[in-house]
């Protein structure tokens, strides 16, 4: 499996208009997988949150395969391509892009790509459920960038 973020260079600064201190847009992702079994359940988070892990976008029953995500997808439950989206850390429908403390240096943020086998028939999950999901499973692709914010 491969995975790109348009617009973002692996481990380099993300660029603002994908943060809180830009238009806060959902990046453009491409997944090129040969096998197109199951459904990808798809993470990003922030484990350098002064809280502990902080979860920014959760993604999940989207058919496995060679995809491709458009940038700012919205913060609807259901996209318009019928991926469903999950409630982040900010307590929000869909994406909410990274916003560290002012001052706290440089933050990682990692997107990683899970198989299910089949769709979660759960909805409106969350980043605690959604890691009771993924709890046992490894992710098949991820990538990092950081931001930070003075």
């Amino acid at each position: 499996m491969e995975l790109r973020v348009i617009g973002i260079s692996e481990g380099r600064r993300i660029p603002d208009k994908f943060t809180c201190s830009g238009k806060n847009h959902s990046p453009k992702i491409e997944i090129h997988d040969r096998n197109e079994e199951g459904y990808y359940f798809i993470v990003m988070n922030d484990p350098d949150a002064p809280s502990g892990l902080f979860t920014h976008w959760i993604l999940y029953n989207v058919p496995a395969g060679i995809i491709t995500l458009e940038e700012n997808m919205g913060n609807k439950e259901i996209t318009d391509e019928g991926y469903y989206q999950g409630i982040n850390d900010f307590g929000e429908l869909g994406y909410g892009g990274p916003c560290p403390p002012r001052g706290d240096g440089d933050h990682r943020y990692f997107i990683k790509v899970y198989r299910t086998k089949g769709a979660v028939s759960r909805k409106k999950i969350d980043a605690e459920n959604s890691y009771a999901i993924l709890d046992k499973m490894t992710p098949e692709a991820e990538f990092y960038a950081i931001y930070s914010r003075e």
